[in-house]
């Protein structure tokens, strides 16, 4: 399994072939997507770690509707929040397998 860092900003778009874990550490209150992953393979499962080192509280993350999942909580500040999909062609869809219930510290 490899690691991906994407650098934060209003847009981010993970790259399923480069990884299967992606991480960016949100420094800004400012409100960002994360959009369609690049690069899907069936079956394929992605994680993606949104980590709060802006030093308050961050801005609203807005997932593209590709992602099936449950209503996301932002991470408070020194914390991060992780959230697990797989790749579902039939629908097409990237759907919640599992996540991080409460705050981990970074």
């Amino acid at each position: 399994t490899a690691k991906s860092n994407i650098t934060f900003s209003s847009s981010m778009t993970p790259d399923s072939n480069l990884a299967n874990i992606f991480q960016t550490f949100a420094s800004n209150a400012a409100a960002h997507a994360i959009n369609v992953p690049t690069s899907a393979n069936i079956g394929q499962q992605i994680t993606i770690r949104i980590s709060n080192v802006s030093g308050g509280v961050l801005g609203v993350a807005t997932w593209d509707a590709i992602y099936k999942m449950a209503a996301w909580t932002q991470p408070a500040n020194g914390y991060s929040r992780s959230i697990t999909f797989f790749y579902d062609d039939a629908t097409p869809a990237w759907i919640e397998i599992s996540r991080t219930t409460v705050d981990i510290p970074n």
